[in-house]
């Protein structure tokens, strides 16, 4: 069954493609933003994927592979806070996995495979084999509480990463605040709503959460990082930096 809903509208890895802006009739919610984004490609298509390995999507709910792939990014990022690596691991995780569902795919863990760099474990893309067919917050929570178990990292700042990722995925593929809004419908009511602000002409992210790399050795907070007075925000936004 497809959800329906009548709302009306980085720094890490996943593809990224630009579309033509366009009003959507009123239909099922997630047939609104797929009419928009229809000509979006398969993932999987989108990106070379020669020094990539292929792993089930089910790996994220085995405890031993999944905190693995947080040992690493500690190691990475040169920093052992376990909640604040669940989360720095989470923002890049939750916009590959939230491209799946901009591109009409769907997201159960089943349905994937993950697409991890050969050498550092970074998960960078995944495909999906099959179509999207309704809600997708029951799917979404199953890494949410996965990683929640495994790193002490809190279900709401987990929560609040994904729509920023949702929002942005729905950004870099030429879609609007809208069709965000009714993508988050589809998932429930876990995820909150994306927001937008324009700055300088330009519609960014209006973020809800905070990726936590600031608190890894000589790294910043982000240009868009909530953790920032809203001037300073709106000065490095307006100024790319």
């Amino acid at each position: 069954m497809i959800c329906t809903g009548s709302i009306d509208k980085s720094c890490f890895a996943g593809s990224r493609a630009r579309f033509r802006q366009g009003e959507l009739s009123r239909v099922p919610c997630y047939e609104r933003v797929s009419t928009r984004l229809t000509t979006l490609k398969h993932i999987g298509e989108q990106v070379d994927d020669s020094g990539l390995v292929a792993v089930p999507g089910v790996m994220i709910t085995d405890p031993a592979w999944l905190g693995a792939q947080v040992d690493a990014a500690g190691r990475r990022y040169r920093f052992d806070d376990r909640p604040a690596l669940g989360v720095l691991w989470w923002y890049s995780a939750s916009s590959v996995l939230l491209g799946l569902a901009v591109a009409e795919r769907d997201l159960r863990l089943d349905h994937v495979t993950l697409l991890v760099h050969r050498v550092d474990g970074r998960l960078l893309d995944a495909r999906s084999d099959r179509a999207f067919s309704g809600t997708f917050g029951a799917a979404l929570s199953v890494p949410i509480e996965a990683l929640a178990r495994v790193t002490g990292a809190r279900r709401r700042a987990l929560w609040a990463i994904a729509t920023d990722s949702l929002a942005n995925r729905v950004l870099w593929a030429g879609g609007s605040p809208g069709d965000a809004s009714r993508l988050a419908a589809c998932a429930g009511p876990e995820l909150p709503n994306p927001r937008y602000v324009t700055v300088s002409g330009r519609l960014v992210v209006r973020r809800a959460s905070c990726c936590l790399i600031y608190l890894a050795p000589g790294e910043a907070k982000c240009v868009s990082c909530p953790r920032q007075t809203p001037e300073e925000r709106f000065r490095r936004l307006s100024h790319g930096g």
